[in-house]
């Protein structure tokens, strides 16, 4: 949640004429809609597009997010590629407000690094609207006390155990569950191992351990595991797994997907994770047709069970800076928490309000 770092609004510019890699997920949707899903573009890659220099010449390349419009605040990498009419307004709001404490723009950043797909998207929301309230946080990534070690991050361990028992033909520990799920029950739609399989499962465990190694969880754990140069038998598996379709859903539309696509998609901090590794274990043992649609980034976050309280706080938000309720469901409770309308308080909440309504299309 807590990466984007700074408050560049003019970012130097970058072209080289090179091949941008864009996933056709992220293309379906920007075609679709005009902007890029509520997730880094940069941690889709699979479709490669050559953009020349016209179309290049006003794009910004943001590390951990990809292309934007040069013109387009930082603050916003985390929901479009440029900004529309109504961003442009709470702008011109964050203009009028002069320069900008440092409590300030400490919770701006964390606003711009909000993602709704995360599996803690509703606490972190609670998290902003306490610091808008108060004028301050001391909330950020990399603030939790050295050493400690979340319930995620146990499961992820938990998962990596039992995913090398099987690559090594060994039977893993009876009594590891993760989340509702035993290890048996993890592995069964897998069914007899072979050479292709174990590769498919190391890169799935590869993944994974990313997201558990501090060092690696920023940078690293989005970048492919399947899709990338490869030689020899890993050659040959990369291929076989580029060619393996899932014929999935989002949000409710018949929407295919390769298991490469799958794998390189996967993120640990999403809502869905234990499901979403399930299904693509189930596909790597041939199950193509999953009865639950994969929730990969932004892919089927309307799904999320959150989404309805989301779209409350986004109704209160809005309620708070128009100062006036309307007929919509609102929490007096989140009113109470952010207190007097102020210029800055009113900037801060229409920049969350928004930040949430173009992730969840709400």
């Amino acid at each position: 949640m807590w990466a984007a770092e700074g408050r560049t609004r003019t970012l130097s510019k970058v072209y080289s004429g090179r091949m941008v890699r864009m996933d056709r997920l992220w293309a379906q949707t920007f075609q679709s809609t005009g902007r890029c899903p509520a997730n880094r573009l940069s941690k889709l890659q699979s479709k490669e597009v050559m953009m020349d220099q016209e179309s290049m010449a006003d794009q910004e390349h943001i590390p951990g997010y990809g292309w934007v419009s040069g013109t387009l605040r930082r603050w916003w990498v985390n929901t479009a590629s440029e900004a529309d009419e109504e961003m442009t307004a709470i702008d011109q709001l964050e203009d009028s407000l002069g320069p900008l404490d440092e409590d300030t723009v400490h919770i701006r950043k964390l606003i711009g690094c909000f993602e709704s797909c995360h599996h803690k998207a509703e606490r972190h929301a609670d998290i902003m609207i306490e610091a808008i309230g108060t004028g301050h946080t001391a909330k950020a990534q990399g603030r939790r006390d050295q050493g400690s070690i979340t319930l995620r991050e146990r499961e992820y361990e938990t998962l990596i155990e039992i995913l090398d028992s099987w690559c090594s033909a060994l039977p893993a520990d009876a009594g590891l569950r993760v989340g509702d799920y035993t290890s048996a029950e993890l592995l069964e739609s897998l069914g007899d191992p072979m050479p292709l399989k174990e590769w498919q499962v190391q890169m799935v465990a590869e993944k994974i351990r990313r997201f558990l190694d501090p060092e690696m969880r920023w940078n690293q754990s989005y970048e492919n595991v399947i899709d990338t140069e490869q030689t020899g038998r890993d050659a040959k598996f990369r291929d076989q797994t580029r060619n393996t379709t899932i014929h999935d859903t989002e949000d409710g539309h018949p929407a295919e997907l390769t298991l490469a696509e799958a794998i390189d998609n996967l993120t640990g901090c999403s809502w869905d994770f234990i499901e979403t590794i399930r299904t693509i274990l189930g596909a790597i043992g041939g199950r193509l047709h999953p009865e639950r649609p994969l929730a990969l980034h932004a892919r089927n976050v309307k799904l999320n069970p959150v989404r309805e309280r989301m779209r409350v706080v986004c109704n209160t938000l809005r309620a708070f800076c128009q100062r006036e309720k309307d007929d919509k469901d609102v929490d007096e409770n989140i009113l109470l928490i952010l207190g007097e309308n102020t210029p800055v308080k009113h900037w801060l909440a229409a920049s969350l309000d928004k930040t949430m309504r173009l992730q969840l299309s709400i």
